[in-house]
């Protein structure tokens, strides 16, 4: 998969992917994350094979929401222009309007 620059809005939702090829290609949301590096609006919701610890590395995100995605187990944002967070597990809600120094760690 090659680089995305020009991609700045992305949702996913109900992203499955099977176990086999994870283990040969890794996390593919993650992967395909990590070929948008210019990203301003970032959401996920309900993807169930997102796992572990997912790490965002634009630099220009300003929105992000990872909704109902209960197998991750940490979110790292780097970014100093996030101005909305939205967290959603099961009927709980997080959320704050903010942009408080460039590394987030949920």
């Amino acid at each position: 998969m090659s680089a995305m620059p020009s991609m700045e809005t992305l949702c996913l939702k109900k992203i499955m992917a099977k176990k086999k090829k994870m283990e040969e290609h890794g996390e593919p949301v993650q992967r395909l994350v990590s070929f948008c590096p210019n990203l301003v609006d970032l959401a996920l919701e309900e993807c169930p094979t997102v796992r572990g610890e997912l790490v965002v590395g634009s630099k220009r995100l300003e929105r992000f929401a990872i909704i109902c995605c209960h197998n991750v187990a940490r979110v790292v944002l780097h970014t100093d222009r996030l101005r909305t967070l939205r967290i959603q597990l099961h009927h709980v809600v997080f959320g704050f309007s903010a942009s408080i120094g460039n590394t987030y760690r949920l």
